[in-house]
């Protein structure tokens, strides 16, 4: 009857306080930190993708995040913990990092602006582009990009590609 009256209790985000300090930081980054200049108009120099994930059977939810930088660095970092740094040392994982940098750079007219910078909730995700021109981003549901001609599947690929990579290789060095 409570549950009618006043709705589903929101779901609980899960995070550690490692997370939330490390995403803050990503959104601080400036061009110059991936080697673009400022006076690059439009450029995008590094992406973040975030998958909101329900925790089966609970009233919670994680995220999977991962970014990626013109200068091949990246990360794996999702909201529970037990993320991995420092993954551009890997020589694929750092090619896949700047060619996802690359093909969002075509997508930018695609994307908002934003100053929004909360995590999806789960079954949605979002690709936070950031440019010399300040942040963009690009929220779908993640079902949308079943869709094989989805623009930003490509993206999801390349960041999945880079999780798995990581996942076989064990723990990454940090930095």
């Amino acid at each position: 009857m409570l549950k009618k009256m006043f709705g589903a209790k929101k779901p609980q985000f899960v995070a550690t306080p490692a997370y939330h300090k490390w995403r803050a930081g990503i959104f601080t980054l400036k061009p110059e930190n991936a080697g673009v200049s400022a006076d690059e108009a439009g450029r995008v120099f590094g992406m973040l993708m975030d998958v909101g994930i329900q925790v089966t059977g609970k009233n919670k939810f994680f995220v999977l995040t991962t970014t990626a930088f013109l200068t091949g660095e990246s990360t794996f970092m999702p909201s529970p913990g037990g993320g991995k740094l420092g993954l551009g040392s890997i020589p694929e994982i750092n090619q896949i990092a700047r060619d996802l940098v690359e093909q969002a750079q075509t997508l930018l007219e695609q994307t908002q602006p934003t100053e929004d910078l909360s995590v999806p909730e789960a079954g949605m995700m979002q690709f936070y582009l950031m440019t010399t021109n300040g942040l963009h981003v690009y929220r779908t549901a993640l079902e949308a990009l079943r869709d094989e001609s989805h623009p930003f599947l490509p993206l999801l690929i390349g960041f999945t590609r880079i999780r798995q990579i990581s996942e076989q290789m064990g723990a990454a060095p940090k930095r």
